[in-house]
């Protein structure tokens, strides 16, 4: 049975759901081959690498801020999910699947 909207409030906001969102946002930005660069982005660099460079980099420096920030967004990625705090009903690998669905939207403006 999929979240309601408060049931998807309370466990967004969970602390555990919130650690293994941290953990799913540095791996993700970890992988130097898709959101880091090898050096910082330029600020005047304002595509989509250079972006995804600085917003990598920013989690990278305060991920706890970060995934409570992303949560919010992942649980309604994920609100086709019976419960987002239980792993065996929400995956890592659906953490991290939604993390990409929704990183374009994190985006900082150019």
């Amino acid at each position: 049975m999929p979240l309601t909207y408060v049931q998807m409030a309370v466990q967004a906001s969970d602390e555990s759901f919130i650690q293994r969102v941290q953990y799913a946002l540095l791996q993700d930005v970890n992988n130097g081959t898709t959101r880091m660069t090898a050096l910082p982005a330029l600020a005047s660099d304002v595509t989509l690498a250079g972006q995804s460079d600085r917003l990598a980099r920013r989690i990278a420096a305060d991920p706890h801020t970060w995934a409570v920030t992303f949560a919010r967004l992942l649980g309604v990625q994920l609100i086709a999910k019976a419960s987002l705090i239980d792993p065996a009903v929400t995956t890592d690998a659906d953490l991290f699947a939604a993390i990409g669905a929704v990183w374009v939207r994190f985006l900082p403006s150019p």
